[in-house]
């Protein structure tokens, strides 16, 4: 979920270098605060900040890095398209992934 840096208390991309070609980290949200309304985390309002800089991190060492989000009713294509604007400049891609009732 991206927030393995605040789990562990350390920076954890380096780790992965050489040993993962692809990291996915689920962004769902243009903004820290529907992050937190949304997926609620443990970490309170530094999580979503805490995922984008390690989607930073890991685009330095790592092939591949995916952000997504899911896409339509639950994300509007506004929403979307500022979240493949914050994975892009991540150094990420971002996948749609579709909504399933």
């Amino acid at each position: 979920n991206g927030l393995t840096d605040l789990i562990n208390a350390r920076e954890t991309a380096l780790e992965f270098s050489g040993l993962v070609d692809t990291v996915s980290i689920s962004l769902n949200t243009p903004d820290e605060e529907e992050y937190e309304r949304i997926c609620r985390p443990k970490f309170g309002r530094k999580s979503w900040r805490a995922l984008i800089d390690f989607a930073k991190a890991c685009s330095a060492v790592v092939p591949n890095v995916v952000m997504s989000v899911v896409g339509p009713p639950v994300t509007s294509p506004e929403n979307i398209e500022k979240c493949r604007i914050i994975a892009s400049a991540a150094g990420a891609s971002l996948r749609v992934r579709d909504y399933e009732q």
